[in-house]
This record gives structure tokens, C-alpha cells and sequence, in this order.
């Protein structure tokens, strides 16, 4: 097993691990400056890594030009659909800051998420799980990250920096 790839979250990456050989989309929520975007990277990482199958490719959707339908419907299509490279692959396409994705180009995203299941996985993070529509929302694994309280931080912090108790 990997070491801690992101403090206070063991649980939800051990959850990830536990569903490798089904692994589903997943929808990561929580509020601003949580750790959503390092959550997502940090499981890319770990799918690399750990994981018993292989990561092929990876689209990233960040930018407010790679949000609109055409980009779903060209970017994200072919992407989705090209034939792998290697068996047991898989290709990982994630949204960042889901929030604003138009609404047309979500209700987009439904072909290819169900069509592609078995070549590609959407990870997805937003502020509000209300913020993506349900269609989407239901065929995720939704996973709610809760800030790091400074009680829980500060003894983590205390042992990187090498502060000595008073």
C-alpha cells in the first residue's frame, strides 16, 4: 500500500483501492480550499501506480473554452471512443470545478459516460453536488471531502516541521 497520499483522507482512498476491479465515476464535493483538485490528482497518481489496471490516457477539462458542448461532443467523443492501446486499460477524463460546466454540455456528458463505461471513467469536483444535474449525479460515486479540522492538522503539522510540545 502506497504511503498517506493526502492527510485526513486515508478512508476515502482506501474506499477507492477497495473498488479497483469495478471502479466506478466519481463526483468529489466539498468546499472551497478542501482539497478537491488534490484529491482528484492525487487518485490519478494512485491509478498509475497502484492500481491493477492500466491508466492509458487522461483528458483534463479546466478551462472555461473546454466546457462548451462542442467540446463534448468532438474533444470528448473521440477521446472516449478510440480502441485501446492495451487490455485492462483505461482512460480517465477529469472536470475540475464542475460547477461551471454548462448545463447543455452535462446533459452532453451522459452518452459518453454510459456508451464508455467500460474504456473510460469522469472525475468530476465541484463546490455543491446540486451544481451537476442528476442524470450525471447518479451514475457517480459521490464522495463528500470534509476540511481538515486544526485540532486534527495541527499535531501533523507539529511532526512535519519538527515543533517540539511546549
Amino acid at each position: 500500500m502506497a504511503s498517506n497520499p493526502l492527510f485526513g483522507q486515508e478512508a476515502l482512498f482506501q474506499t477507492i483501492r477497495d473498488s479497483y476491479t469495478n471502479l466506478p465515476h466519481f463526483f468529489i464535493t466539498g468546499p472551497a480550499g478542501c482539497g478537491k483538485s488534490t484529491f482528484l490528482e492525487r487518485c490519478i497518481t494512485m491509478f498509475k501506480t497502484e492500481a491493477p489496471f492500466h491508466v492509458e490516457s487522461i483528458m483534463y477539462l479546466s478551462s472555461e473554452k473546454d466546457r462548451g458542448i462542442h467540446t463534448i461532443r468532438d474533444k470528448v467523443n473521440d477521446f472516449c471512443k478510440r480502441s485501446h492501446a492495451k487490455e485492462n486499460s483505461l482512460r480517465f477524463i477529469v472536470i475540475d470545478d464542475t460547477d461551471a460546466l454548462p448545463l447543455i454540455s452535462q446533459q452532453a456528458l451522459r452518452r459518453p459516460m454510459e456508451t464508455y463505461a467500460h474504456l473510460t471513467r469522469f472525475l468530476f469536483a465541484s463546490r455543491n453536488a446540486s451544481h451537476m444535474i442528476d442524470p450525471l449525479r447518479s451514475r457517480c460515486c459521490v464522495i463528500e471531502i470534509e476540511p481538515i479540522s486544526l485540532v486534527d492538522a495541527f499535531p501533523r503539522f507539529r511532526e512535519l516541521y519538527s515543533i517540539p510540545d511546549t
